[in-house]
């Protein structure tokens, strides 16, 4: 295995930090990026079964087992990249066996005696101190050794603030495509709070406070502002003095602006019956017609 293609590595970094994301992006830049890429939580996964769920299991090796049996997910990554999330939490009788499948470059079933070659890299990560761990008996020394051939310490968000809108972008085109929307941008106010708050959640904080943004952003805009985002944001931001900046608006305002949004959404399913959209609403067509005078909407029925 050449060592350009296949060198262990460590990923140091709190929770939170983005560890699988850059575990990804070393796989995708590597020559394996055609290969599959396999993600595990170490800590996730009962320890009843991590065994073979990780090297798989043959059949009738154990209870409830399939009679054909079933691979792990050391096969499933063959040719590709394992990375093995948490790995500190990896029970001290299965690292041994994590061991023997580094050295061997092979894996054996549970129940089965056959080796299975493996060309595999591995990509480990923790948010612990791993060799404060081999000190206090924890963690393997050996394997410690193994998986931490090359070592990276991912810093927190707070101190990577030029990566938030790398970040968002990224996060905005994935929730496109979950959510079916066609947001294209941040306007400055909502970059502004975005990078001067704290981010003790790291980039998993972020990537959830951006799913909230798209899932609010109306129908007909494409721009994420600052009023989709979280409350607790512009509270805790540094920079208090960009939000006045964002007129805040009165309740009838935003009565008006979500019934107005609601109404042109439903027309325009409804192909323009006032009926029909009436019914979406779940309102009267005479209140239909009411709020459409009063929201000056008459223009619709030309569209």
């Amino acid at each position: 295995m050449n060592a350009s293609k296949a060198s262990s590595i460590l990923l140091y970094g709190e929770t939170g930090t983005g560890k699988e994301l850059f575990a990804q992006a070393i796989h995708n830049t590597s020559e394996r990026r055609s290969k599959p890429f396999v993600a595990i939580n170490c800590g996730a996964i009962p320890a009843s079964i991590i065994e073979s769920y990780l090297f798989g299991y043959s059949g009738g090796a154990f209870t409830g087992a399939k009679k054909e049996g079933n691979i792990g997910a050391f096969e499933q990554a063959n040719h590709g990249t394992i990375f093995l999330d948490e790995i500190s939490e990896m029970p001290m009788d299965l690292q041994s066996k994590l061991l023997r499948v580094l050295q061997e470059k092979e894996v054996m079933r549970v129940g089965d005696f056959n080796p299975i070659k493996l060309d595999v890299r591995i990509i480990s990560s923790s948010n612990r101190d791993l060799m404060k761990a081999v000190n206090e008996g924890r963690f393997r020394e050996d394997l410690y050794y193994r998986i931490n051939v090359i070592e990276i310490r991912i810093p927190p968000l707070r101190e990577r603030k030029d990566d938030i809108p790398l970040l968002v972008r990224h996060f905005i085109d994935d929730f496109n495509r979950v959510l079916g929307k066609f947001v294209l941008s941040v306007d400055q106010d909502a970059i502004d709070i975005l990078m001067e708050y704290d981010w003790r959640g790291n980039v998993r904080e972020l990537k959830s406070c951006i799913e909230r943004a798209m899932n609010l952003v109306d129908v007909n805009n494409s721009t994420i502002k600052a009023i989709h985002l979280p409350p607790y944001l512009m509270e805790q931001s540094e920079n208090a003095l960009i939000i006045p900046r964002q007129p805040i608006e009165s309740l009838k305002e935003q009565v008006q602006r979500t019934e107005t949004a609601a109404i042109k959404n439903a027309l325009r399913r409804a192909g323009q019956s006032k009926k029909e959209a009436a019914e979406l609403l779940g309102i009267s067509t005479i209140t239909l017609w009411r709020k459409i005078k009063e929201y000056k909407l008459e223009s619709l029925e030309e569209d």
